[in-house]
């Protein structure tokens, strides 16, 4: 990527220049900068990215190691990736087992996991250790050949080593030796095999991961269950507690593995019925699962669903039919049979709301009750039934092309759980899913919360205001038609900052499928928003954008410390100040008015307690065109010193930038703007006391100017 290195200023003394609304007054020099409008030929690629990376793949995990956690593999960002992603391969997916392979083009772990590293979570190299970039390997008799989806690793901070789950295609070797390990035929799931779910562990977040065994984790001792673990049976031996008809004992992927507030760890993952179903365990340690914890924390629905009436259709007045509100139910298990034979679950009702039901199988008693699970919302927010519709460009779709999963209602996939207190001070922990399948515009990301990582089984209840657009956290918006297919995404957070690992389709809303060729790794910025109807933060993305973004903290040294300023601003209308520097570009259409909102013009001034050295600004543009301004007037920076790298003549205590540029985020005729866009400047570090913005110049028809956030990029 090209970048525009700075390395020179002008030098003039008081100067005066004029935009289009009148006298705008600067002083001092002029500060030599990028200008991010136009950034076809290149962009300051240390502080900033764009999301147009060519890095193929899908359902990775992506995670960060400190060099404080690991002084020779940490200060990388790792993402390990499903199938084989980027990596150039041949063979067949028969091919993982055996020896590495000296060759690339012999792909010896064809569709095991690719493992890449980043220093900032956007250019990724491959770093697997076996065969040129992968990281798994496993045995002739392992469970698994193949058809490893969704990969996530997790470091345990004990022993510094780190896990990888999974959920992958079972074995020919696994399926013949099933009736005598668990006493039945196998019952097959997805596309006629068993789908599995598996741990790996490894020294090292490059690999080599190996299969947990007893041999390679306890030192040839059982596990925490009393079971002797090898490559042939999986860590999450279901069938073994549970019997082999349970849903999640036949298709099991999308495993996440995280640590409560406690350093308990838990695992949610997806299973397969007549609809994809979140579900979430307790473990005992890294690789040991505690059974009795198991809790379906929410279904999507659908006929013949084993969660619905006696009669195993939908049932309508339960809640938790066709995604209204999660089952709060738990399997219970009784432990392993004394002939190791199947076991079947029993599954619970809402005693409170519903009644007695002891017609499940295997239960002679009434059902153990659990009052609540993760709350999710199926309707608008204005209370109107979701239609699976979605706007496009000021037109209305229904299923969209590219849609490979219309029947939305069954579809729960890409589970993950994030914890943020809220504001009480308590803990609260999200649930973020995804509606439909891949190749589906509607393929977005939503959360669900609770007061527990199991869900609410304290009765304690969260109480939202209703809309599918209410919790969703990444998606198609009515201002995009550039990126879709957003879904299954990683939230990763480091010094502070939140970050939204993601993909997007190529042909997003029925482009030329001739230019489709897969999805494409993008990174959306996150912030915990303050929706006063709710008393917890809402995880919105700042995105998903294609325009210039500032890179992780981490990467680059400058973070956005506009937050640690005194604002103010002329001309402010109503209480909306608050939303300038609150850390949310708005990208959603429901908070359109959470933006700083001011009459014809502003003069805004954002002063530091102590001096700040700062590297960059982006000042966000309106979400409505209408309210648009088409370029920033003047920037006036107060300097608490003279710049080293500053030649020119004066005292050089003042510096200025004039009409910085707005990029073309918009559609003229149409009246759309992009959303989350900012109008972007970088230079060389200056060391400031103050920051006044002018903003005068409008892009619509509209009296009001609307600022959506600043952000200064500084120390």
């Amino acid at each position: 990527m090209k970048k525009r290195i700075l390395i020179t200023a002008l030098a003039c003394g008081l100067m005066f220049s004029f935009s289009g609304c009148g006298k705008v007054k600067v002083e001092g020099f002029e500060l030599s900068h990028y200008d991010g409008s136009d950034f076809s030929n290149g962009y300051d690629s240390d502080l900033l990215y764009k999301n147009t990376s060519e890095f193929l793949g899908g359902d990775s995990g992506v995670i960060w190691v400190s060099e404080e956690e690991d002084p020779e593999y940490g200060g990388y960002f790792y993402q390990y990736m499903s199938e084989c992603a980027s990596v150039n391969n041949g063979g067949t997916p028969d091919d993982i087992h055996g020896d590495i392979a000296t060759d690339s083009s012999t792909a010896a772990y064809t569709t095991h996991i690719a493992i890449s590293r980043s220093k900032d979570m956007y250019d990724w190299e491959l770093c697997g250790v076996l065969n040129n970039g992968y990281g798994l390997k496993a045995g002739m008799k392992a469970f698994t050949e193949g058809g490893i989806w969704a990969p996530e690793t997790i470091r345990d901070p004990k022993t510094g080593k780190y896990f990888m789950y999974f959920g992958g295609r079972s074995s020919a070797y696994y399926r013949e030796h099933y009736e005598e390990r668990y006493g039945s035929e196998p019952v097959l799931g997805v596309n006629s095999q068993v789908w599995v779910a598996g741990i790996a562990v490894s020294d090292t977040p490059v690999g080599p991961f190996e299969l947990v065994t007893s041999e390679n984790f306890y030192g040839g001792k059982a596990n925490l269950n009393g079971e002797y673990l090898t490559e042939e049976a999986p860590a999450f031996d279901f069938v073994k507690w549970y019997g082999a008809d349970c849903a999640f004992n036949r298709y099991c992927t999308d495993l996440a593995p995280f640590f409560d507030e406690n350093g308990d760890l838990y695992v949610v993952f997806n299973a397969q019925e007549s609809s994809i179903d979140c579900w979430g365990i307790k473990m005992k340690d890294m690789v040991t699962p505690d059974y009795s914890t198991i809790t379906l924390l929410m279904t999507a629905g659908g006929g013949g669903n084993p969660y619905a009436g006696d009669d195993g259709e939908a049932d309508s007045s339960k809640p938790w039919r066709d995604g209204k509100i999660a089952a709060p139910v738990r399997v219970e298990y009784k432990g392993k049979a004394a002939n190791n034979s199947a076991i079947t679950p029993v599954i619970g009702e809402d005693t409170a709301h519903y009644g007695v039901n002891t017609n499940y199988i295997n239960d002679p008693q009434a059902p153990r009750y659990k009052k609540s699970s993760y709350i999710e919302w199926e309707e608008w927010q204005d209370g109107t039934p979701n239609t699976e519709m979605i706007e496009v460009d000021g037109k209305t779709m229904a299923n969209p092309a590219y849609n490979s999963n219309s029947d939305n209602s069954k579809v729960r996939e890409g589970v993950q759980v994030i914890s943020h207190k809220d504001k009480n001070g308590r803990m609260a922990y999200y649930l973020t899913y995804t509606y439909t399948g891949v190749k589906n515009a509607l393929y977005n990301v939503h959360f669900a919360v609770a007061s527990s990582p199991l869900g609410n089984i304290k009765g304690e209840e969260y109480t939202a205001p209703k809309g599918k657009e209410f919790s969703m956290s990444l998606g198609v918006d009515v201002n995009n038609d550039y990126m879709s297919n957003l879904g299954h995404v990683d939230y990763v957070e480091v010094d502070g900052e939140w970050w939204i690992a993601h993909w997007e389709w190529t042909v997003p809303f029925g482009s030329d499928p001739k230019y489709d060729i897969g999805r494409l790794y993008a990174l959306s910025p996150m912030t915990w928003f303050d929706d006063p109807s709710v008393d917890y933060y809402l995880p919105l993305a700042n995105g998903p954008t294609q325009y210039l973004q500032a890179k992780p903290c981490v990467a680059t040294g400058y973070k956005n410390i506009a937050g640690e300023a005194s604002v103010k601003a002329t001309n402010v209308q109503g209480d909306t100040l608050k939303y300038l520097t609150d850390g949310y570009t708005v990208t959603k259409s429901m908070y359109s008015d959470c933006v700083l909102q001011v009459k014809k013009k502003t003069e805004i001034t954002l002063t530091f307690d102590s001096p700040k050295t700062v590297r960059g600004i982006l000042i966000y543009n309106s979400y409505n065109y209408e309210n648009a301004f088409s370029k920033i007037a003047a920037i006036q920076f107060d300097l608490a010193e003279r710049p080293e790298w500053y030649t020119g003549g004066g005292k050089g205590l003042s510096c200025y930038i004039k009409d910085l540029g707005f990029p073309k985020a918009y559609k003229e005729n149409e009246k759309i703007l992009y959303s989350g866009v900012p109008s972007v400047a970088t230079f060389n570090e200056i060391k400031v006391n103050s920051i006044t913005i002018t903003i005068s110049d409008h892009l619509g028809n509209a009296n009001t100017l609307n600022i959506a956030e600043i952000m200064v990029l500084g120390k």
